[in-house]
C-alpha cells in the first residue's frame, strides 16, 4: 500500500497549481498500477523562520490548500498529522526536518490513525 509523504519544503518556489498536477501525476500512476489503497500524510508546518523562505508570497497555508484539495477530489485518505505541534512538541531538527523524537511521533499517530480506521 503507498503512502504519500510530500514534504513541505518539496514545494518551496512552487505554485500551487504545479503542486496539484504533480501530486495527480503520482496517483495517476498508482492508479494505474492498480495499486489497491492509497494514504497520504500531510505535510507538517514549518517554523516561522522556514515558513518565510516561500518565493513569490506562497506560504505553508496555500501549498497545503492544494495538496488537500487534490487529494479530496482523488478519494485518498489522508493521515491529518499536519494538526500536530511539531515545533513547541520539540519534534524538528532545525524548524523543518523531524528529529528522532518527531519520527517517533509520527509513526505512532500514523499507526493509531490507521488502526483506527482500518
Amino acid at each position: 500500500m503507498p503512502i504519500l509523504a510530500l514534504g513541505i519544503n518539496d514545494s518551496f518556489g512552487t505554485a500551487p497549481a504545479t503542486i496539484s498536477t504533480n501530486i495527480s501525476a503520482v496517483l495517476n500512476t498508482l492508479e494505474a498500477a492498480a495499486a489497491p489503497r492509497i494514504l497520504a500524510m500531510l505535510p507538517t508546518r514549518p517554523s516561522s523562520a522556514w515558513d518565510g523562505t516561500y518565493t513569490g508570497g506562497r506560504t505553508y497555508d496555500a501549498a497545503l490548500g492544494a495538496i488537500r484539495q487534490t487529494y479530496r477530489s482523488r478519494n485518498v485518505l489522508t493521515i491529518p498529522i499536519d494538526g500536530f505541534d511539531y515545533i513547541d512538541a520539540g519534534a524538528y531538527q532545525e524548524g523543518l526536518h523531524f528529529n528522532d523524537a518527531g519520527h517517533d511521533g509520527n509513526a505512532l499517530r500514523f499507526i493509531e490513525y490507521v488502526a483506527e480506521r482500518g
